[in-house]
């Protein structure tokens, strides 16, 4: 059974909440081998979905070009790119939702019925945008993520020996 590694975030995180965050959980996800998995305070009583809160908007984006996203199991929408034994679709959000959001994507990509939109039917990623998830973004990510999780735990050759550990190895399936 799925053991999830909940985060709980706050929409108002600063970059050096983000970055002390990533300190506090990039040890137990290099130890655990496994993602964690996002859920914003402050909004349950919104009627809105987190992709249409600008503030949620704005903090995915932060976390994105801090690198957050590399902490996260690649998707709790996608059976096939989320851990084994994890029911899709999944309540908290992985790297590849928070992209979306970030990129004002996800209703398109995963919400809203069935409606033909261009040459794929919305609710469903094209296999473009999930390469390109999976060969740059990530990878982008994860260089962010390693450079800051060696800066902030002083010690560089521990930190990029464990990163390094996951890029030859990384917890997604790209077939």
């Amino acid at each position: 059974m799925y053991e999830p590694l909940w985060i709980r975030l706050r929409a108002d995180m600063t970059q050096e909440r983000i970055h002390a965050c990533m300190k506090e959980i990039a040890p137990t996800v290099i130890r655990k081998n496994q993602g964690c998995v996002i859920t914003v305070d402050g909004y349950d009583n919104d009627e809105r979905e987190l992709y249409d809160i600008p503030e949620v908007v704005d903090l995915f984006k932060r976390l994105m070009a801090e690198g957050f996203i590399s902490l996260l199991e690649v998707s709790t929408s996608i059976e096939e790119m989320a851990p084994e034994g994890m029911p899709v679709p999944f309540p908290g959000l992985g790297a590849l939702e928070v992209w979306a959001m970030s990129e004002q994507k996800y209703n398109e990509w995963f919400g809203g019925g069935w409606v033909e939109h261009g040459e794929r039917r919305q609710g469903q990623v094209a296999t473009v945008e999930i390469k390109r998830f999976l060969d740059e973004v990530l990878m982008e990510s994860n260089a962010k993520a390693q450079a800051i999780t060696a800066e902030l735990r002083g010690r560089p050759t521990k930190t990029e020996s464990a990163w390094n550990k996951i890029l030859k190895d990384p917890p997604y399936r790209t077939t």
